[in-house]
């Protein structure tokens, strides 16, 4: 497993044809199953993203996170006796900016409305459906990084804006859907 020393700075991630460049990537992985964990690494280093830590305690990524530099974490919601939720807010509450703005995409099976509005008021960059495929995670990692979303720091809230921009939105609400563009 290569790790990222501490004080390198964030890698270039385009390369010059505008495409991610995904070896240029450094990704934290959370999970304390260890078969998920290796899969979801096994996934990074099929797309060539070659620097993946795995760690299974919200603690143990809390200090790779202050020693090494991460382009993103891949957290489970459930994690052992702990609540990747809870990870999620201790990260976006941090004083040190560039570990507080990490992208966070969390992986869960547990899909209801109540929890993706948890995870997205606590700060999650993007949420991930158990069972996942490489396809689904590694579109997950292109959103992140081809159409990042502003960082807010607020008095209640720090994380990506929640809005989400459509391009085929036009604003008009009226009709209880998105009306088509012409």
């Amino acid at each position: 497993m290569s790790e990222i020393p501490p004080g390198k700075p964030k890698a270039a991630i385009r390369k010059a044809n505008g495409e991610i460049d995904y070896a240029a990537l450094a990704v934290l992985v959370l999970d304390d199953n260890a078969y998920f964990g290796r899969l979801v690494q096994q996934i990074c280093r099929g797309a060539d993203i070659d620097s993946v830590s795995v760690c299974s305690t919200p603690e143990e990524a809390l200090s790779l996170l202050g020693t090494n530099c991460y382009d993103l974490v891949v957290a489970d919601l459930l994690i052992g006796n702990s609540n990747g939720i809870d990870f999620v807010r201790r990260i976006r509450s941090s004083t040190d900016t560039g570990f507080q703005q990490i992208p966070i995409i969390m992986v869960t099976a547990h899909t209801d409305a109540e929890n993706i509005h948890e995870m997205r008021d606590a700060g999650v960059t993007e949420i991930l459906a158990k069972p996942i495929s490489p396809a689904a995670l590694l579109g997950r990692i292109d959103l992140v990084f081809a159409a990042p979303r502003q960082f807010v720091k607020h008095d209640e809230y720090t994380g990506p804006d929640r809005r989400r921009r459509r391009a085929d939105y036009d604003g008009d609400e009226r009709r209880g859907k998105i009306p088509p563009k012409e």
